[in-house]
């Protein structure tokens, strides 16, 4: 059993898109949270929504948005 839960950040803005974002969570975010991107201390996002889904695997994943 995983410690984390695995999830996908996706942003609609441009200039965010280019940032590698977190796959893995200690828990899942609550919006209004924010999301630092990988490897940078200043490039960080608003989780906006949350969609609990399932992957290829029939594994648990959740896909958050990230918005200003």
């Amino acid at each position: 059993m995983r410690d984390y839960i695995k999830g996908y950040c996706t942003t609609n803005l441009d200039d965010y898109k280019r940032f590698n974002w977190p796959e893995n969570f200690v828990s899942v975010p609550i919006v209004g949270e924010r999301v630092q991107a990988k490897g940078t201390m200043f490039k960080e996002l608003k989780v906006v929504r949350i969609v609990h889904c399932e992957d290829s695997n029939n594994e648990p994943i959740i896909i958050i948005e990230l918005n200003k």
